[in-house]
């Protein structure tokens, strides 16, 4: 229960709603999960560090830079959903579903939102570098990277 709590709590104050955020429980201890699954047991990544909405530019091949805008938010117990949009020339946006996590790298299969320049952006990988960024590296349908760069929050 204090899971879902938590996360409602979480997503309240990331999307609005809520000016103040009350303590209803100790937090958990860094480094260990808050599941049942995974009680006393160390982990090596938590997927809620990534909940929020992220930032940044990117350079494609011609040299423009664009901006990037990557939404995750928590669908059921450490899992993630993400809405990754463009602007400038590319002009986009890409709905991510989770496909897992490993030694701290979240995997997204992308879908694009109707024929763009997205279309051809399949997969995306994500990893925290801090706090407040996060590396990412985006695939093609052929498996090749695409690009790769930092967002911020």
């Amino acid at each position: 229960m204090f899971r879902t709590l938590a996360k409602a709590l979480l997503l309240t104050a990331v999307f609005g709603g809520v000016q103040t955020l009350l303590t209803l429980e100790p937090v958990v201890a860094s480094g260990q999960s808050g599941s049942k699954a995974h009680a006393g047991k160390p982990a090596a990544f938590d997927t809620l560090s990534m909940i929020g909405s992220w930032s940044g530019q990117v350079e494609t091949g011609s040299g423009n830079q664009i901006p990037v805008r990557m939404l995750i938010r928590p669908v059921g117990d450490d899992r993630l959903a993400l809405k990754m949009i463009y602007g400038g020339e590319r002009l986009c946006m890409l709905d991510g579903a989770f496909e897992g996590e490993a030694n701290g790298t979240c995997r997204f299969r992308l879908k694009s939102q109707g024929g763009s320049a997205c279309d051809q952006l399949a997969q995306l990988t994500l990893k925290m570098k801090s706090a407040n960024s996060i590396a990412y590296t985006v695939s093609g349908v052929n498996g090749q990277v695409v690009e790769s760069g930092v967002v911020s929050r």
